[in-house]
């Protein structure tokens, strides 16, 4: 075998050791569809939001921005429960699932 073919030879096995470091570690370094997902909405500015996992109880507090937007997360999959605090004390309900984000005006 030449030099080049040796050469060669030490990059495909490189490549394929990267690959397969690649193919077992994706799902170990935060690749979890079931993690990443978000509620966003309009609100009230400067409103008080809570999140609440129906399935555990969860809670998750945040504040909508000056401008009345407001971003929850990120969250698991499950059913939600969003509640505004004053002044419209507001309740929604909403399904996260891994596949898309949810929109939530309240």
């Amino acid at each position: 075998m030449s030099l080049i073919e040796q050469g060669s030879m030490k990059h495909f096995h490189i490549a394929v050791c990267f690959v397969a470091t690649a193919i077992v570690a994706g799902p170990a370094l935060g690749q979890d569809p079931n993690l990443n997902r978000y509620i966003r909405g309009a609100a009230d500015p400067h409103a008080q939001i809570v999140v609440v996992n129906e399935g555990t109880g969860e809670l998750s507090g945040y504040v909508a921005s000056g401008s009345g937007t407001y971003v929850a997360g990120p969250l698991t999959s499950g059913r939600y429960t969003i509640y505004e605090n004053q002044p419209k004390h507001a309740k929604r309900h909403l399904t996260v699932d891994g596949s898309h984000d949810g929109e939530v005006d309240l």
